[in-house]
This record gives structure tokens, sequence and C-alpha cells, in this order.
């Protein structure tokens, strides 16, 4: 063997192992469900955060009265629940009945989204102190905009 039938097998084993690489990795996408692309990621430590907080305030709501509160953050916090329910962040045999009646045309519910948001800020929060209303109020206002914008926040505002 001389130098160059060397440098031809190094240059095809290099090709052969950068193909095989980016075949593998375009497979990987094509296993990817329509259903995922819709689902909003949260990283596990912002849901066991977020289950605190929701199931804390939800348990005050109860504890203090309906009257006291905005229907707005009631909404908010069961729509939390639902998600974190569904992510399997909190295991509950009996949900709620707004949990299984999403209708999506239904101007009341948050979005997958704007609740993706809450979690997200929750974990930045102090939750031994009101600090997490301003994730509440972030949510909310991604509500709204999604709301006025349609129904999808749009990329460029």
């Amino acid at each position: 063997m001389n130098i160059i039938t060397i440098i031809q097998w190094r240059y095809l084993l290099i090709k052969f192992i950068l193909a095989a690489v980016l075949l593998s990795g375009l497979s990987g996408c094509t296993n990817i469900s329509p259903d995922e692309s819709k689902s909003y990621r949260v990283d596990r430590y912002s849901l066991i955060r977020s289950a605190a907080y929701t199931q804390r305030e939800l348990l005050a709501i109860e504890l203090s009265g309906v009257s006291s509160v905005t229907q707005q953050r009631h909404q908010l916090l069961v729509g939390s629940y639902c998600d974190l329910i569904a992510r399997e962040a909190i295991y509950s045999p009996n949900q709620p009945n707004t949990c299984n009646s999403s209708d999506e045309s239904n101007s009341n519910t948050f979005s997958s989204q704007c609740v993706a948001t809450f979690h997200r800020c929750v974990k930045t929060c102090d939750l031994r102190s009101s600090d997490c209303r301003s994730c509440e109020v972030a949510a909310t206002k991604c509500q709204t905009s999604n709301q006025s914008d349609g129904s999808t926040l749009s990329g460029g505002q």
C-alpha cells in the first residue's frame, strides 16, 4: 500500500462516518409526531415547583372562598393543575371537570403556551413570598395576547 491509497481509505472512512451520523440524525426526525410539536416543553424542575405553587394557591382559594379571587386567576391555576396532571408531574385520579372538557375554542381556557410560560416563570420566583404573582400576570398577558392575535403568539411582536 502506498501513501495515496492510505489517504483515500481515510477519506472514504470519514465520509462513511459522516453519512452514517447524518442519516441517523435525519431518521430520528421522522419519529416526532405532530402532537409533540403542539406541546411546549418544560423542564422537570420547573414542573415540580409549579406543582407546589399551583396546589398551594388552589388550596388557599378553596379555604378562603372563591369570591376573593378573580375568575381569570382561578382559570389559570386550574389550567396549570390540569397541565401538570397531563405532564405527569402530579398524580390525581380525580381531575376537575374543566380538565376533561378542554375546548380549544373556549376563550376562558389558557393556551398550552401560556401555561408552559407560567411553569417556567415559577421556577425563578421565591415560593415563600408573593413573587410568583408576577408569573400569573405574565401568563395572563400571554393569554390576552393570544386572544387578540388569533389564538397563537406570533414570534415577531
